[in-house]
């Protein structure tokens, strides 16, 4: 009894000076690792995978399957690999090494790109092509690799009654910086021939994230001895169900998360596309949506990190899924190009939520030791969601309509906001 008490008492004393530690260092963390998030984020919209990687991989030659293949491989290499380096991760004293190491595989690849584009781009397409899509892979496995080992670093230097405004201010930074990228992603694409524009554009990307990775580079992270080794990854790998089946709260939240995120990015992906086709709206419409989108988005984001901070993350998820499905009933009720605007209000909304919240509220349903499980089974999670609800919502507009696609929406996001707000009670509380 002795040796559990002594045991108890030091990782008591450890949590104490890794809280003091934080406390110490709080303003400079948190610069740094939101600059680095607003960085990496603005970096992003000079190649955003909306407009500047399709368009690259159709001047390249790609079939429609290689198009559709963009956004499958980054997907598949954000949510799954997190799951399989979260015991690593568990078993670190410090976080930031790894995080690091690894994430010069999320920017190397663009340097890469750039080069490629410049030099072969011309002559050899389908060869670009090719790298094209295997270097996206290594971006994202990369993303997906480091970001539960990130995560838990936000956690040990970022107190939980801050992180939503944390992730707040920084997500709109980003957003601001990402408008700025998009709009000189545009105007090189114009003003330079083909594959010169191409290769500018990820040059201009791979220098922000090299400036975010600086910035990351400063934070100071307080070291935490693990409260046990690692386990190989196959023994781990077969305690995650016990987990789910030990923390019913989350299980049932990840299914609420997961259908809410169907439900938005299934409307999403066809709200402008009905717009056009069925509501006559014109090129005029359409930057007026993206400025409503985009003006929203940054707006509601600063409101909802001072909800989140105040009443919770469950609340601001909850809310995201309730937007989401009243974006998808006002799409079923438009009747005209100009009051649809309302709809992307409603979806900047929702994103905004998404954005304050889904990651922060991984860090609550966890210990302090077991974070980066959670923020991989929270990746891992949304994979069939992300993979599934734009095949279905293609497959509903080819053969039942618009119509279909927003009511089985606004079906998923109805159910998710049920199951979040009454089916989930709220770590930070329960």
């Amino acid at each position: 009894m002795a040796g559990f008490q002594g045991a108890g008492t030091a990782a008591a004393a450890a949590g104490r000076a890794s809280a003091a530690f934080a406390a110490a260092h709080l303003w400079r963390n948190a610069l740094a690792l939101g600059a680095d998030n607003a960085l990496y984020l603005g970096g992003a919209g000079f190649v955003s995978l909306a407009t500047v990687l399709p368009a690259f991989a159709e001047r390249l030659g790609a079939s429609n399957l290689a198009l559709g293949a963009l956004p499958a491989v980054m997907t598949l290499g954000w949510f799954v690999p997190g799951v399989f380096t979260a015991s690593h991760v568990e078993g670190l004293a410090r976080k930031l090494p790894f995080v690091l190491k690894y994430t010069v595989f999320e920017r190397l690849p663009l340097l890469l790109i750039a080069l490629l584009t410049l030099a072969l781009a011309a002559s050899q397409p389908a060869l670009v092509l090719a790298a094209l899509l295997a270097l996206l892979l290594l971006w994202s496995t990369a993303s997906g690799v480091v970001f539960p080992a990130w995560l838990d670093l936000i956690g040990r230097v970022i107190p939980g009654h801050l992180r939503g405004r944390f992730f707040a201010l920084s997500s709109a930074a980003g957003g601001a910086l990402g408008i700025g990228a998009a709009a000189a992603a545009s105007s090189l694409l114009a003003a330079y021939p083909f594959p010169l524009n191409y290769a500018l554009c990820f040059g201009a990307s791979f220098a922000l994230m090299v400036v975010s990775f600086v910035a990351l580079a400063l934070v100071r992270e307080p070291s935490v001895p693990p409260a046990a080794p690692a386990p190989p990854v196959a023994v781990y790998l077969r305690r995650l169900p016990a987990v789910l089946a030990g923390h019913p709260n989350f299980a049932r939240y990840l299914a609420g998360r997961g259908l809410g995120f169907a439900g938005l990015t299934m409307g999403a992906g066809f709200y402008t596309v009905y717009a056009l086709k069925a509501l006559g709206a014109s090129e005029l419409h359409v930057g007026l949506f993206t400025l409503t989108l985009v003006a929203c988005e940054a707006g509601a984001t600063l409101g909802l990190g001072l909800v989140a901070d105040r009443a919770g993350h469950k609340l601001v998820v909850a809310l995201s899924s309730l937007s989401a499905l009243a974006a998808s009933l006002l799409a079923l009720l438009a009747t005209n190009a100009s009051g649809f605007a309302v709809v992307f209000v409603l979806l900047g909304m929702a994103r905004a939520g998404v954005g304050v919240s889904s990651f922060a509220i991984l860090l609550e349903f966890a210990s302090e030791h077991d974070r980066p499980t959670y923020a991989g089974l929270g990746s891992l999670a949304m994979v069939p969601f992300a993979l599934a609800a734009p095949l279905l919502g293609g497959w509903l507009a080819d053969g039942a309509g618009y119509s279909a696609v927003f009511a089985l929406a606004a079906t998923l996001s109805a159910v998710s906001t049920l199951l979040l707000a009454f089916g989930v009670r709220d770590p930070r509380t329960a």
